[in-house]
């Protein structure tokens, strides 16, 4: 798995990965439940550079939509 800087989307992602994300997004999204954040997520964050404040609003807003944008991408 990587990370594209220009799209902001998860690249090269295994079919272990993809259920990985799947479950994640759909966690937040239908459940309202964050999980704890796995090692991809902190990645993005610090990929990103975004500071803790920026990241609890990220984490239910802007990070389930690149997960699942990155899982069609990837089909």
């Amino acid at each position: 798995m990587r990370i594209n800087k220009q799209s902001m989307l998860w690249e090269e992602l295994t079919p272990q990965e993809k259920i990985e994300l799947y479950e994640w997004a759909e966690s937040v999204v239908l459940r309202g439940e964050i999980p704890p954040h796995p090692s991809w997520l902190i990645q993005w964050f610090e990929t990103f550079e975004y500071d803790e404040r920026q990241r609890l609003l990220l984490i239910s807003t802007a990070v389930p939509q690149r997960v699942l944008l990155s899982l069609l991408r990837n089909r």
